[in-house]
């Protein structure tokens, strides 16, 4: 995130841009830009994006065919 996309995200969040100007700064997917998710963006451009967990694959059921 580069300090333009904060100043976009404040924009979002004051209601001057549609939250489709910065999609990424919606860390919620709720169609808004909120102080925190303002704060979690202006601490990674000080301090560097943390890399969360690696998500894991979900898994998918394969029935089993039984005899008989």
């Amino acid at each position: 995130m580069k300090h333009d996309e904060i100043l976009t995200m404040v924009n979002i969040a004051l209601g001057n841009t549609p939250v489709t100007g910065c999609e990424a700064g919606d860390a919620s997917h709720d169609n808004q830009i909120t102080v925190d998710e303002i704060l979690t963006a202006v601490n990674n451009v000080l301090n560097g994006c943390v890399q969360g967990p690696t998500p894991t694959p979900a898994r998918t059921a394969i029935p089993l065919a039984l005899p008989g």
